[in-house]
């Protein structure tokens, strides 16, 4: 802590600081010899004795203008409160300024043209949440929530509209501001007007912080009303910030549900100067897998490379899942999982199996890993591996060829679906994480045998896709209740019996991806219900599974992403979508 002051000189007599959680300290009298000495400032430091306190116990510590006995006209502290607490930091995420209970940070971006504000420059961003609550993490090149002291003599320039396209009040001079924008069900054409030019996303909740000198000023919360943004002044906003970093929380039913949600945090200057950022759509990495263990990777889809084996001298590799974070989870015949965490160019063993025959594995995104046998006996595990779990089974069955999660973060309350190869053959769903397990509504009118199945949770409903081997595609967009059908538009090789499709999957766009034996891979563009040939080149093997990731960049590739120089954003894909494959 820094104290300054100005005016005639005299002294401070004492400064006896606010403390919570363990006694107050005096720190003592202060006496100047002259106004350079005065205005140069002491630096003091508070110590607390944490001896007598239990541990867990938060201290703050902080000096108010009562604090200070002293005659001098004018004082100024330079420093923020003190936070901390005696032994370990509690668990899980706590809006207190102490960001150590933070983790899985996006990479910094390395912007090839960096703002020339750095107050603004965004270099790490992070998401997280618990049963109720949505937290929210910024950090920043420079100083966070920096502003400027502006003469009132000047003439302020105003902020304008971000991106050209969204309503921002007009803002008290010389603050900054951090927005979040929200776009709780992408697929769907609602929402305000993108807060980037040429981005997808379309928010439907705003949350905006302003500040300066490094002190919070305002916390807002918005909601879209169809043709503006509307203030909900009864929303409690929590936010804490230090000299770089912001984390934010806010109870999670004013948002709803966060999986399959896309977010941007814009960071703007008091000037409000910006370029606009094109942001098509969230980059995609698909991975491929064969029976073999061989693994193959791409940035979009097209141009493969070879990645790490999950394990030589194999024959049993069948299915290939992701979670939220882009780690890969690969499982064998016998249930034995192995995990990358660095996009495939190493695995480690996650789960030692002992089932017999597994089909498929399916995860929540998040914390949870399901998987199925042909006879219907579904297994769950968490991320942290170590075995699964008997959940239950499908009475009489014994062609059971896939499983695929469509909501729900925990074994007890998941959606579960499971789709069996026969023809016209029958589509199980259950809501209890696999422990039972039944025929669901109407069974996709399907002519040929069946590989694969994909589901998405919109909007109260499961959008479910069924693939046969031949390339038909059936689909559902009301839980089941009516089919439709596509066939993918060959570009590859024609004949459908020597190369047939094995898996899909869906990707955060909500695009479908296909994959064939020898490796051809198709997507179904669904805003435009039209199909391309991303990979038609027959000459891979016994590819089985297909999982698309929604990360940026390979760890050994660069995806370039141009930022603006007055605006700093990083989008992120809530992705609680499983990344699967049959």
């Amino acid at each position: 802590m820094l104290v300054r002051a100005y005016g005639v000189i005299g002294e401070v007599e004492s400064i006896v600081p606010t403390v919570t959680g363990a006694d107050t300290t005096d720190l003592g009298r202060i006496v100047w010899r002259n106004r350079d000495e005065m205005r140069a400032g002491t630096s003091l430091t508070l110590s607390i004795d944490c001896s007598s306190v239990a541990t867990g116990t938060r201290i703050t510590a902080s000096v108010e203008k009562d604090d200070i006995n002293t005659d001098y006209a004018s004082i100024m502290i330079v420093g923020r409160p003190a936070i901390g607490y005696v032994g370990n930091i509690p668990a899980g995420i706590t809006i207190d300024g102490i960001f150590a209970d933070w983790s899985d940070f996006t990479l910094d971006m390395s912007d090839p043209v960096p703002p020339s504000d750095r107050n603004i420059d965004l270099t790490r961003t992070a998401l997280s949440d618990s049963a109720t609550d949505v937290f929210f993490f910024g950090e920043v090149f420079g100083r966070i929530l920096n502003g400027s002291l502006v003469p009132v003599t000047e003439s302020i320039l105003g902020p304008g509209g971000i991106g050209g396209s969204v309503e921002v009040k007009e803002r008290v001079s010389g603050e900054d501001i951090l927005q979040i924008f929200i776009d709780v069900d992408p697929f769907d054409d609602i929402g305000a007007p993108s807060p980037v030019a040429n981005a997808t996303l379309e928010p439907d909740f705003m949350i905006e912080v302003s500040g300066r000198n490094g002190i919070i000023t305002r916390k807002t919360f918005c909601e879209w009303d169809g043709s503006s943004w509307l203030e909900d002044e009864l929303v409690e906003i929590a936010a804490a910030i230090d000299s770089q970093r912001i984390e934010i929380g806010i109870a999670k039913s004013m948002i709803g549900p966060m999986s399959g949600s896309d977010i941007a945090i814009i960071c703007t200057d008091w000037l409000g100067a910006k370029d606009d950022f094109a942001l098509a759509s969230v980059a995609i990495d698909p991975f491929k897998i064969s029976l073999q263990g061989d693994v193959w990777g791409s940035l979009d889809g097209t141009s493969w490379v070879p990645k790490s084996d999950v394990l030589n001298n194999t024959n049993s590799l069948v299915d290939l899942t992701s979670d939220a974070s882009g780690n890969l989870y690969a499982i064998f015949s016998n249930g034995t999982v192995y995990v990358s965490h660095d996009l495939a160019n190493s695995w480690m063993r996650l789960i030692t199996g002992s089932m017999t025959n597994v089909v498929a594995m399916t995860s929540d995104g998040v914390g949870q890993l399901y998987s199925i046998e042909s006879s219907g006996e579904t297994y769950n595990a968490t991320f942290a591996g170590s075995s699964w779990t008997d959940r239950g089974d499908i009475a009489f069955a014994t062609d059971v060829v896939d499983l695929e999660w469509s909501y729900g973060t925990t074994p007890n309350t998941t959606c579960l679906y499971a789709i069996r190869a026969g023809f016209g053959y029958k589509l199980v769903r259950s809501l209890d994480g696999g422990q039972t397990l039944a025929q669901y509504k109407n069974k996709p009118p399907t002519d040929s045998t069946v590989s694969a199945i994909a589901v998405n949770y919109v909007l109260g409903q499961d959008l479910i896709y069924v693939l046969e081997r031949d390339g038909d595609v059936y689909v559902s967009n009301d839980s089941a209740t009516t089919w439709s059908t596509t066939h993918i538009s060959p570009g590859g090789s024609p004949d459908f019996v020597a190369s047939p499709c094995v898996d899909l999957d869906l990707d955060s766009n909500g695009n479908l991806w296909v994959v064939r034996a020898k490796g051809e891979v198709y997507r179904l563009i669904t805003s435009t219900w039209t199909w391309e040939t991303l990979y038609g080149i027959n000459d891979l093997s016994d590819v089985n599974a297909i999982s698309s990731v929604p990360i940026p960049e390979f760890s050994d590739w660069m995806f370039i992403v141009v930022f603006c120089a007055m605006i700093s954003l990083i989008c992120i894909r809530s992705q609680g979508r499983r990344r699967k494959s049959a």
